[in-house]
């Protein structure tokens, strides 16, 4: 699948939420350390090198290395402040090194001869989704493994119900398909999260804190967020608040023989 995103304006709402990022993304966390744990369960647990894909504040970057021996990690991220809350983070392990890869990993030259690819909560952000899963695996060594964490379609379904905006999410089926080209999937599970929220403001609050902008060209002004809390209540607001729905998927896959 491809979409049109202005990464500019991705960048600017990510580097605008590094400071609440840590206390916002409570989902984006639990699904992290979902992927270090079928990283555990599905591999041998060591590489030499690895490249981490959307690293953030190091929401994956601490439990990856924590629990994962890696001697040589690449973090990239498409916002160039994130290298330092991330280096802060991992000062204490001097058993690994850390490279700096920063940049749009669509545009940018990526190292070969990976044995881990991982990232988390991140390629539901590219522009094609598919031909980045084809190609990726390009980079690996012949034993190489590739772990992934995402959010797929049904995400924040009913937001976009709502304004009509929003992320083009792949289907459960599209991950599997553009993966299965060149890679042997050994694990895959999709969960489903949903919170509540008081009211749309406390929503779009937590989707700021946790850089979630940069989509479409919607301007909230306060006559259209009375008008789209309405629509929202009336659609599928119950007794416990507004439902938001989080559509995830985890694949550990090795690069076919």
């Amino acid at each position: 699948m491809v979409q049109n995103l202005n990464k500019y304006n991705v960048a600017k709402h990510f580097r605008k939420s590094i400071e609440t990022y840590d206390s916002a993304a409570i989902i984006q966390q639990e699904l992290a350390m979902q992927l270090v744990a079928a990283i555990t369960n599905n591999s041998r647990g060591e590489f030499v090198r690895g490249l981490e894909i959307g690293c953030g504040t190091g929401c994956l970057t601490i439990p990856l290395i924590e629990n994962v021996r890696i001697q040589e990690l690449f973090i990239n991220d498409l916002v160039f402040e994130c290298e330092a809350k991330v280096r802060e983070k991992v000062n204490h392990k001097q058993d690994v090194k850390i490279q700096s890869l920063f940049g749009d990993i669509e545009e940018i030259e990526i190292p070969n001869n990976l044995d881990i690819i991982v990232s988390s909560s991140t390629l539901q952000w590219l522009n094609n989704q598919n031909l980045f899963m084809n190609s990726i695996v390009n980079h690996l060594n012949a034993d190489g493994i590739i772990a992934l964490s995402f959010f797929t379609k049904g995400t924040l379904a009913e937001l976009s119900n709502v304004i009509q905006v929003g992320l083009d999410y792949l289907t459960e089926a599209e991950v599997t398909s553009a993966l299965s080209a060149n890679i042997d999937i050994v694990f895959s599970r999709t969960t489903t999260h949903t919170s509540l929220h008081p009211n749309l403001l406390s929503l779009l609050h937590n989707l700021k804190d946790t850089g979630v902008g940069g989509v479409g060209e919607y301007r909230w002004t306060k006559g259209n967020l009375i008008m789209a809390e309405k629509q929202y209540i009336e659609k599928f607001g119950d007794a416990g608040g507004l439902p938001v729905t989080y559509d995830n998927i985890v694949v550990i896959g090795k690069r076919k023989k």
